[in-house]
Parts: structure tokens; sequence; C-alpha cells
């Protein structure tokens, strides 16, 4: 595992067997084609890693999908047996969730409901 610091908070980047990963679900309703997305990463490869944290109730064995939903099913779609993951850990819940969200209001197709939605989780 290869740690960076950036503003005093530390990533960790490894790659982790697909299956030890959890979906977390997705604020983002419209999810389902990832044809072009998988054909690119089985083209390309995965040019940017997925977001996980640990799964604190399997003692760090498995890990929970944050961000990277869609690379995440692309790659299952094309059978990656392994995937980059940036680590984040020691983050509440109210920052994973602020996390994904800033991954998804960056994307052009979340609709004004998805963006609803999310928001509406952060009050939570």
């Amino acid at each position: 595992m290869k740690e960076h610091t950036i503003s005093g908070n530390t990533f960790a980047v490894k790659t982790v067997n697909i299956d030890y990963i959890k979906d977390s679900g997705n604020i983002r309703a419209n999810d389902s084609d990832v044809s072009d997305l998988a054909a690119s990463i089985k083209a390309h490869g995965m040019l940017h890693p997925i977001t996980v944290t640990q799964d604190k109730a399997s003692l760090g064995l498995y890990y929970v999908l944050v961000a990277g939903h869609r690379r995440f099913a692309a790659a299952k779609q094309i059978g990656l047996k392994e995937i980059p993951c940036h680590v984040i850990s020691d983050q509440s819940k109210a920052a994973l969730q602020e996390i994904a969200l800033t991954e998804n209001v960056s994307r052009v197709e979340m609709t004004p409901y998805e963006e609803c939605i999310a928001v509406k989780n952060l009050e939570n």
C-alpha cells in the first residue's frame, strides 16, 4: 500500500480484490448501462481508482465503496479480479457521504432529483 499526504490528510492507494468490496448503493439512480465505460477500461485500463473505506464490521477484511460506482460496475462486468482503490480511513458517515456527493455532483448526468436526494442524505 502506498500512502500520500495532501493538506495534512493521508490517503492510501492499493490494489484490492474486487470480491472484497461491498457496493454501498449509489446516489445516482441511472447507473445501469456501463458498457461504454467497461469497453474503455478494457482497452485502456482503470485510469482513476475508486474510493473505498474499510468495513469496520468485517474487522477490516472487506471494503465499502464510497465513490466510483460506475467504474466498479464496469470492472465487474469485464471480469477484473483486482481494482485500484483510494483507501480512506477514520471518516464519519457524513464525511463519506460528502465525498460521494462531491464526486457525483461533478458529473453532468446527475438529475436535479438525484442532487436533492444527495443533499437530503447529508442532513441526516
